[in-house]
């Protein structure tokens, strides 16, 4: 759920601002966003989500624009993924950690490998749709 003070403005674009510590649990905006029930999609370059979450790793399903390709830069705890946190999904590209949307699917952010809190600043490029976050709590040991 989103955390925004006046919550979502759905199937209205709208400008979402947020200039706080997030709290654990909803996401909030931050841009120009269009929603409908079901997604919120960026409107313009500086489009950001902010997530505070406890778990091993977190997904989201997005989408782009038909016939596009976009890309959402991934921040955890204000710096780009390391490379033990990076998924398949992961590319890096001038020091900044990126997930590339070419299709609307499940798209694997970030994987800590560990059950832990932390703060989660997605960048996207205007066009791109966020629908649905998904975490993994724990991680099966290999051979398990």
């Amino acid at each position: 759920w989103i955390g925004n003070a006046g919550g979502f403005k759905e199937d209205l674009v709208e400008e979402y601002a947020f200039d706080d510590d997030p709290e654990e649990g909803p996401f909030y905006a931050i841009g120009k966003w269009a929603s409908t029930a079901e997604y919120l999609g960026s409107e313009a370059a500086d489009c950001k989500v902010l997530l505070k979450y406890s778990a091993a790793g977190v997904n989201l399903v997005l989408a782009s624009k038909p016939d596009s390709v976009g890309e959402v830069e991934i921040l955890q705890d204000g710096k780009a993924l390391s490379d033990s946190q990076k998924t398949k999904d992961t590319v890096f590209r001038d020091g900044r950690s990126l997930v590339r949307v070419d299709k609307a699917r499940m798209y694997s952010l970030v994987d800590n490998h560990d059950f832990a809190t932390h703060t989660l600043e997605l960048r996207f490029q205007p066009g791109i749709a966020a629908f649905a976050f998904t975490f993994t709590s724990c991680v099966s040991g290999e051979g398990a």
